[in-house]
């Protein structure tokens, strides 16, 4: 059987002194990933390995964050709340945060910045778009229906919303009718912790952790010698939008924290504090956001909060803003990793392997795939993948490192064989002359006509002596081509134009088996002729 195939790796024999040597002369692969391009022969194709899964290499984890928003609307900054793991500053160069908004359930992405990479993790964000998102409004007051859910909001200022968008509420102080005012008779402050002892004229009935809202507190401070009476909480005290009960002292005083001053204050009269919920709370609905149900008007647009078993009244405060989502670039995946010889190993002249590799959650190497099968290993040599730099995988420096290990067992290449069977001479290609309708075609060597003759009496079976291929596919004598013997090769269907073939004659041991006659041209009229005859 003789196979054609693309890759043909060519070879000169030579003989010195009785020894026969190979010369292969083709040339190495201009493509050193892919040695099968070359025309000389190639070995130590990786086949098979066993591995270790090592142990401390960073899992792929895309960073989060918080964003930061500035009065105006712009993004000011981002807080990094997951560092994220598996980035590599050489591979991924660039990369990208965004700010994803939504509206009627559509996300959109706007690009703020570019993330900063150190040892795997991401460690800092520049933001470079000054673009305007959403500046936060103030609420002037709400309408809440306990039993649909339904909350009418009204802003201080234009609240620049459209149906379908995605808001967050914060801050917003409800006072409920269950918990009625308790009057203040004593309000204790040092200013230096920030706590206040708080006496109620009747049982005030709050636990620790309960919110209370506090109204019209008469105090008096060393700024001007308590010459003045103020009234506390202002709009912008700490404890304004409420505060939470530390300590119950009795069942007429309790403990809050209102915040430090640098001003000694004292209580002289009047105030009153009711319990309230500051919404929305973390077991609301809304606080992870709601989307706007109706415009109103320019102040006033409906949202749903969710139903609650208590009326809730509006009392003061109040945020309106839209969900700014940080969305970070993820770490690009461990592809296409240069596999290099452990310290463990010899070193080797492999080269070329490369893998595709999972690090999983443990931070050990749980799936890996040979990408490369390189060439030049030897079995038994034991391969890794680089470690942290600017490409190579980034490791977990908490933990007690175990290094990858791939061991090579059981490699492939090229192998040879030689024998003499005799001689092959290559006749001239006829594919130039297919036409789709002729099928007699004349064999020729080097542009003349070649007659194949066995001798008188000789059992040799001339029509096996040719190998013909059409289209790199051998034909079968006497069934794709007929040859009882001469100079003429007949094909059983005509070939067609553009059909390739090639024609090999086995000439056996060169001039022992053969010998070359001058082919007796066609006569023609004019040629001068010569008749002899058989004596016997």
């Amino acid at each position: 059987m003789f196979l054609l195939v693309n890759r043909i790796i060519h070879y000169d024999l030579t003989e010195t002194s009785g020894i026969t040597s190979i010369t292969f002369t083709g040339t190495a692969t201009s493509l050193a990933s892919d040695p099968q391009n070359a025309t000389i022969p190639v070995g130590g194709i990786i086949v098979s390995v066993g591995s270790t899964g090592g142990f401390g290499y960073q899992p792929l984890v895309s960073a989060g964050g918080t964003v930061v928003v500035s009065s105006a609307g712009t993004v000011s900054s981002i807080a990094i709340g997951n560092s994220g793991s598996g980035y590599r500053v050489g591979v991924q160069t660039t990369v990208h945060v965004a700010i994803q908004t939504s509206s009627l359930g559509i996300p959109n992405l706007t690009g703020v910045g570019t993330a900063q990479i150190t040892d795997g993790n991401i460690t800092g964000i520049a933001i470079t778009n000054g673009q305007v998102f959403y500046a936060p409004v103030d609420v002037s007051t709400v309408g809440y229906t306990s039993t649909s859910g339904l909350t009418t909001v009204t802003t201080s200022t234009a609240h620049n919303l459209g149906a379908g968008d995605e808001i967050l509420l914060s801050g917003i102080a409800f006072t409920c009718e269950y918990s009625a005012a308790k009057t203040i008779t004593d309000f204790l402050y040092d200013n230096t912790t920030g706590v206040a002892t708080v006496t109620t004229s009747g049982a005030h009935g709050y636990a620790v952790d309960k919110e209370v809202l506090f109204t019209g507190i008469g105090m008096t401070c060393e700024l001007d010698a308590g010459a003045s009476t103020h009234t506390y909480p202002r709009t912008t005290d700490p404890y304004y939008l409420g505060s939470t009960v530390n300590t119950v002292v009795s069942t007429t005083k309790f403990e809050v924290n209102v915040g430090v001053s640098t001003v000694p204050t004292f209580y002289q009269s009047g105030g009153t504090v009711m319990g309230c919920v500051i919404a929305p709370r973390v077991s609301d609905p809304a606080e992870a956001g709601s989307s706007v149900i109706r415009i109103v008007d320019a102040t006033t647009f409906e949202t749903n909060t969710g139903v609650s078993t208590r009326h809730h009244l509006y009392n003061r405060g109040g945020k309106v803003n839209k969900p700014l989502e940080v969305i970070i670039d993820e770490p690009l995946s461990y592809s296409d990793i240069p596999l290099y010889y452990s310290d463990t190993s010899a070193v080797g002249l492999g080269t070329e392997a490369t893998i595709d590799i999972v690090v999983g959650q443990g931070s050990s190497i749980i799936d890996f795939t040979i990408k490369n099968t390189g060439y030049n290993y030897g079995q038994g040599q034991i391969l890794t993948v680089p470690l942290a730099g600017t490409t190579g995988i980034p490791t977990d420096t908490s933990l007690t490192f175990e290094e990858f290990q791939i061991t090579i067992q059981r490699t492939q290449g090229d192998s040879f064989a030689g024998w003499n069977v005799g001689e092959l001479l290559v006749l001239d290609k006829i594919d130039s002359q297919f036409d789709d309708n002729k099928r007699k075609f004349t064999i020729e060597q080097n542009g003349s006509p070649l007659s194949i003759l066995s001798a008188t009496g000789s059992n040799i079976n001339v029509e096996a002596t040719l190998l013909v291929f059409l289209n790199d596919i051998i034909q079968v004598p006497g069934e794709g081509y007929d040859f009882p013997g001469g100079s003429t090769i007949t094909f059983a269907a005509a070939p067609k134009a553009g059909d390739t073939c090639k024609i090999l004659f086995y000439k056996g041991s060169g001039d022992v088996d053969v010998t070359f006659k001058d082919v007796l041209e066609t006569i023609k009229k004019g040629d001068n002729l010569t008749i002899q005859g058989d004596s016997t």
